[in-house]
């Protein structure tokens, strides 16, 4: 695992081998939710046939604002990717989807500040070594450990 000063606590149910794989990443910052994802998931990734028992989806990563711009979004991440790989996975996915201070869906993906928030969020996921594909390459990305 990789090394961190934060403490992190793993909570699943399901598993690799069923794909009903779920659960979440928490330290005293933020949260992580993922899932093992579906043929439909998979599919909307454009990552070819029975990827899809090779592939865990993040959901949702959720930062205290008083703890942004300090790190913690990338070692959860980071966190998460090594553990991904040493349960098997080939590829992490996840949408580019800003959420409010709240954890909820933004309301207008035509605003600007909406625009503003999913480039800021593509280019830190490209640093972690996430890359556009599938449907919708807008917001689509993927990790892949291949």
């Amino acid at each position: 695992m990789i090394q961190t000063s934060t403490p992190f606590k793993l909570h699943s149910r399901g598993s690799f081998v069923t794909k009903n794989l779920r659960g979440e990443l928490r330290c005293h910052d933020g949260c992580l939710y993922f899932k093992h994802a579906s043929t439909i998931d998979a599919d909307a990734y454009c990552l070819g046939e029975a990827s899809d028992e090779h592939v865990v989806e993040i959901t949702r990563v959720l930062v205290k604002e008083r703890s942004r711009d300090c790190g913690r979004g990338t070692d959860l991440i980071q966190y998460f990717l090594e553990w991904a790989r040493t349960q098997g996975y080939g590829f992490v996915a996840l949408q580019v989807w800003p959420l409010d201070k709240k954890g909820y869906n933004t309301c207008d993906e035509h605003c600007d500040e909406f625009k503003v928030n999913r480039r800021r969020l593509a280019n830190f996921y490209t640093r972690l070594g996430f890359k556009f594909t599938g449907e919708r390459k807008d917001y689509l990305m993927v990790f892949s450990f291949k």
